[in-house]
């Protein structure tokens, strides 16, 4: 019997484990690091065709987050944005001896120009990217294409965020060298 004791003891110790290090897994405190101090209050986005709707839905919220307000006319924005369309690819990097495809990788990139609202002056003009290496499974594609989705959305995320702290970069960088 205390085989059995020891091993329930055992198993809530690796419960309580793997339920810490899932609960702590991606929490990034708000407020913390170069996203901590925003250098704009307002933006205007000037949406260009073929711009992924996840990731500008994702790009909304984190500037929502961030307390940044996302404004319809110019003379409130603080920052003007202009998006290239997304580029979205997948190249295959694993084949079964069938020649299907055991894995995939997805590279996501979004180009902008942000712009200063009252001068027109550049702030920053460049390319985020972010890329993830996924398993594909041809016997379940039901849940293959669900995980593909998350696996989108979670980028789309990620891009929004990268775009964000390039500006906002940018723009301390800016407030640190001007008097």
């Amino acid at each position: 019997m205390p085989f059995f004791q020891d091993f329930s003891k055992i198993r809530l110790l690796i419960l309580l484990t793997t339920f810490l290090f899932i609960s702590g897994c991606g929490f990034q405190l708000k407020g913390s690091g170069e996203l901590s101090k925003m250098g704009f209050q307002s933006i205007k986005i000037l949406e260009s065709e073929g711009v992924r709707e996840d990731f500008l839905q994702a790009f909304i919220q984190s500037l929502k987050s961030y307390g940044i307000e996302v404004v319809d006319s110019l003379e409130q924005a603080d920052i003007v944005l202009h998006f290239q369309p997304t580029n979205y690819q997948t190249s295959h990097t694993g084949l079964s001896r069938q020649g299907d495809a055991t894995t995939e990788l997805i590279k996501i990139s979004q180009s902008f120009l942000a712009k200063e609202a009252s001068s027109e002056k550049i702030i920053v003009e460049t390319t985020t990217k972010t890329l993830r290496n996924r398993q594909v499974d041809s016997t379940a594609v039901l849940a293959s294409d669900r995980e593909l989705l998350t696996i989108q959305n979670q980028m789309a995320k990620e891009l929004a965020l990268k775009v964000i702290d390039r500006i906002n970069r940018a723009i301390l960088k800016k407030q640190s060298i001007s008097p």
